[in-house]
């Protein structure tokens, strides 16, 4: 049947995942040896580059995120270029986006950027433009008006 014939080709094509590790593998192989002078058995190196590819799939995953948060956050404010505060109003939004966040939790997470934010003050304008909430000590994303 069609169905099996599909299978068939699907369990002989290569999976892109081994074709990728086998080639962090290398990589993991020669910083072991060569910054750390150990050497890492095979299965070690498949776990560590399994490790280092979860890593950069997170990392283009993130970036994406930000990216569309900031394209909606833009589009709200009628604008196409993207100003510092507004790269950052679209940080605080992913960083709501994944769980409400008190003050200090959003701070430490900007500290990390850069020690200069007002982040009280671009806090204050997503409150009033009504992008977040502030529940308690919390702050909330405001899914109804962004759409995220």
């Amino acid at each position: 049947t069609a169905k099996q014939e599909y299978m068939e080709m699907f369990n002989r094509s290569i999976n892109i995942s081994d074709l990728l590790c086998d080639k962090v593998e290398g990589l993991v192989k020669d910083i072991f040896q060569g910054a750390f002078q150990l050497s890492p058995n095979p299965e070690v190196r498949t776990l560590f580059a399994r490790f280092i590819l979860k890593k950069e799939i997170d990392t283009k995953k993130t970036i994406i995120k930000v990216g569309k948060i900031t394209k909606k956050l833009m589009a709200h404010h009628g604008r196409e270029r993207i100003e510092r505060d507004d790269f950052i109003s679209a940080l605080i939004l992913y960083h709501l986006s994944e769980a409400k966040k008190d003050y200090s939790q959003l701070r430490e997470k900007f500290d990390e950027l850069d020690g200069n934010i007002n982040l009280k003050d671009i806090l204050g304008k997503l409150v009033f433009a009504n992008l977040i909430e502030k529940d308690d000590e919390y702050f909330k994303i405001n899914i109804d008006a962004l759409s995220l």
